[in-house]
């Protein structure tokens, strides 16, 4: 009886140890996921949302935004002269903080209006930054630059 006692001992003494090894091998590799799942986040977290639960929006909201495109907008000579008008979609990437980045011509129309598009969202002020889960993130955001001739003066009084 007692050499069976001790055998048990022994048994559940290299069960223990042996447990205790593999606990020490599954917490260092959940710790090592843990690591990489932190390392991966913060890759993550520079690029941009598509969509957020609070979008960004120019300061003054979307008719301050209309006002300041159609105050700053100037028609290039030679799309006037060409008679060329129509819409110009832009993306940009509104960063966490305010700032837009990454300006691209999704749809453009030529003739000057493509890069006078450009030039008025690279002078827009910083915009109130999207954010998710309360925290500011970078997004993306897409907007329509509309280009309309000028109504030719027929003389004509209203």
């Amino acid at each position: 009886m007692r050499i069976f006692k001790t055998t048990l001992l022994i048994l559940l003494t290299t069960l223990a140890i042996n447990l205790n090894a593999q606990n020490e091998i599954i917490i260092n590799k959940a710790l090592e996921i843990q690591c990489e799942e932190d390392s991966n986040e913060e890759s993550k977290e520079e690029k941009p949302f598509v969509f957020v639960e609070q979008m960004p929006s120019f300061v003054g909201a979307e008719m301050a935004m209309v006002e300041f495109i159609h105050t700053n907008l100037v028609y290039p000579e030679e799309a006037l002269k060409e008679g060329v008008q129509g819409r110009i979609v832009i993306r940009f990437v509104v960063t966490r903080d305010g700032d837009l980045t990454d300006i691209t011509v999704l749809r453009g129309i030529g003739h000057g209006c493509d890069e006078e598009a450009v030039r008025i969202v690279e002078s827009m002020p910083r915009w109130t930054p999207g954010s998710q889960n309360g925290v500011a993130v970078p997004v993306y955001y897409t907007l329509i630059v509309p280009f309309r001739l000028p109504a030719k003066d027929t003389g004509v009084a209203d």
